[in-house]
């Protein structure tokens, strides 16, 4: 239902992102946390492998 979605948005006076902006927000947040650390699969001792490259 956009035109619902984008009507509610304008009465509240919100302006909605893009699609691309969304998918460029949600790479930033799923790949920012791997560059400050590496998980570890403790009982091997192994590393994660990143999701998102």
């Amino acid at each position: 239902m956009p035109a619902h979605r984008d009507r509610i948005a304008a009465a509240l006076g919100l302006t909605l992102p893009t699609e691309a902006e969304v998918l460029a927000r949600l790479r930033d947040v799923a790949t920012a946390p791997n560059k400050d650390f590496v998980l570890i699969f403790t009982p091997e001792n192994n590393p994660y492998e990143p999701l998102f490259a």
